[in-house]
């Protein structure tokens, strides 16, 4: 493919901004056809008629294994403190712990393209959510949460992927947050105009020193967020390498507060 083929299709991709959620997955979804109503279980293999495609022992079971019993504030966490980094980012929040049955989940959708995994992933950031605005803003522990979905912060945005890795997969691998954060009241969209300018190595493997190196300068804000208080979507987050050099970049194009809500943690022990 030349350069010019190259920059066209860059270009195609950037312009799409809603749209750019929407008719990839709806394509995707339609290979699986009719059929996709009748899947067994995600996890057990057994018949179920959930819209999340996940029967209801597994799923009472997931939340019992995976959900946080009180939502987790990681900028107050002793041991996120002591192994993420965390500049730049006024509070961070996780409803899950990134371990089975959630982890399989978010990587047959993410590296596999397994397409029915979305409505089970949009279930679990629906339940995250609401276990947060039942928190009132207060922590299991009594502290204050930097997040109080009862009070919404002003914008949002997903984490962006740079238009190379978004063509390669077909889809946005974190539109199920997008579906979550439709459901927050008085905050507004400004994904489309954060974009990821670097295309970066996957973070997945690499140190933590690598991760800082490979983020160096990797985000662009071309949105107005003076004043702003803008949250951060992801979905999962290991050391916050990804989440502080975006957190900075929004800083940076005026944002008084940034703060960043992960479907899961993984834990580095």
């Amino acid at each position: 493919m030349d350069k010019i083929n190259k920059r066209f299709i860059i270009q195609v991709i950037l312009s799409i901004k809603d749209d750019t959620m929407r008719w990839p997955r709806s394509l995707a979804q339609f290979s699986i056809g009719k059929g996709a109503m009748s899947l067994p279980c995600l996890l057990c293999d057994e018949p179920q008629n959930n819209h999340h495609h996940i029967c209801d022992t597994c799923w009472h079971d997931s939340l019992q294994f995976s959900l946080c019993h009180s939502p987790i504030e990681l900028t107050q966490h002793p041991h996120a403190l002591a192994t993420m980094e965390l500049k730049a980012i006024d509070g961070l929040c996780v409803p899950f712990i990134y371990q089975w049955p959630l982890s399989h989940l978010i990587t047959a959708y993410k590296y596999q393209d397994k397409t029915a995994v979305r409505g089970a992933l949009s279930a679990f950031a629906q339940q995250g959510l609401q276990q947060w605005q039942l928190a009132g803003g207060v922590g299991g522990n009594g502290e204050e949460l930097s997040i109080d979905f009862n009070k919404a912060p002003d914008v949002w945005t997903l984490v962006p992927n740079h238009a190379w890795r978004w063509l390669k997969r077909g889809f946005n691998h974190l539109d199920y947050l997008q579906t979550m954060a439709l459901n927050i009241s008085n905050i507004k969209d400004v994904s489309g105009g954060i974009t990821r300018t670097k295309h970066t190595h996957s973070q997945a493997k690499l140190t933590a020193h690598k991760r800082r190196k490979n983020l160096a300068s990797a985000f662009q804000v071309n949105v107005d967020l003076t004043g702003q208080h803008i949250l951060l979507l992801d979905d999962v987050v290991t050391t916050g390498a990804t989440l502080s050099s975006l957190a900075q970049t929004c800083k940076q194009a005026g944002a008084v507060k940034v703060s960043a809500f992960c479907l899961a943690w993984a834990r580095l022990d």
